[in-house]
């Protein structure tokens, strides 16, 4: 199983799509997902594109069919859960907690007879009012799945996604003309924060070791999410790793 730090240097190899979805499955294969879709929920101007569900993905393509045909995108639970929430979660606690109508429910029904058991779903926001998400199932079933494990494939899809974005816009660039991307620049108490961010620490623990309140920890995360153009604590660390601004192999 390809670790976390080896799967950021592989993703960064990926000179395609295709590639980098296929390194993508092969991982998620290790947790037991052998299905995946990949979706955009919002139009995601920064790469051009408009929103889209299953913009990759090996979903059982009758399902898909079935799926589209049916305009279930309108109604998807799984859809819906992912707009709004930031957290990882699980098809079946979704439907045991929510208040969904008989069709959502015979939605969901009819996904799992389709070959699509023991599904998560985890949403990507991007900084401009991006949404994007990903399913994951399994054609067998049988999958353990549990809150750590959702976090660490949280990480994963991440940097996927944002791998996915910056192949995208390498493509446009390279059919455009367009400008190369502007260089990102970060104060060294920023750094700091991200450096301790990336390391698991909390705000009051960051803000002992660097001696300052944790008004002041959250002001320069601010400063760093609007720099990076992100809006969480993973896709800032995830981001500042790719663009060379934290080292995550000398954390201290």
């Amino acid at each position: 199983m390809l670790s976390f730090e080896q799967f950021v240097e592989r993703s960064i190899d990926a000179g395609t799509d295709s590639e980098l979805f296929a390194l993508y499955q092969s991982v998620l294969k290790d947790y037991g997902f052998d299905r995946v879709v990949y979706t955009l929920i919002t139009d995601h101007p920064s790469i051009k594109k408009p929103a889209r569900h299953g913009i990759l993905g090996n979903y059982p393509e009758d399902w898909m069919s079935h799926y589209i045909a049916k305009d279930f995108e309108k109604i998807d639970p799984v859809i819906k859960t992912t707009s709004v929430t930031k957290s990882p979660f699980i098809w079946e606690e979704m439907m045991e907690t929510g208040e969904w109508s008989r069709e959502q429910r015979h939605l969901m029904a009819e996904g799992s007879e389709a070959g699509l058991r023991d599904g998560a779903a985890i949403p990507i926001f991007g900084g401009i009012g991006e949404v994007a998400g990903v399913g994951l199932a399994s054609s067998a079933g049988g999958v353990d799945i549990n809150k750590k494990m959702l976090h660490v494939i949280r990480a994963i899809t991440t940097q996927f996604h944002f791998r996915y974005c910056e192949l995208e816009k390498e493509r446009l660039a390279n059919t455009s003309g367009a400008e190369a991307p502007k260089e990102i620049r970060i104060s060294s108490r920023e750094r700091e924060v991200l450096h301790w961010t990336a390391d698991g620490k909390s705000d009051s623990v960051i803000a002992g070791i660097l001696g300052i309140s944790q008004d002041a920890v959250k002001y320069h995360r601010k400063n760093v999410y609007r720099k990076l153009e992100v809006s969480e604590r993973t896709m800032a660390v995830l981001k500042a790793m790719r663009l060379g601004l934290i080292n995550p192999y000398c954390l201290r």
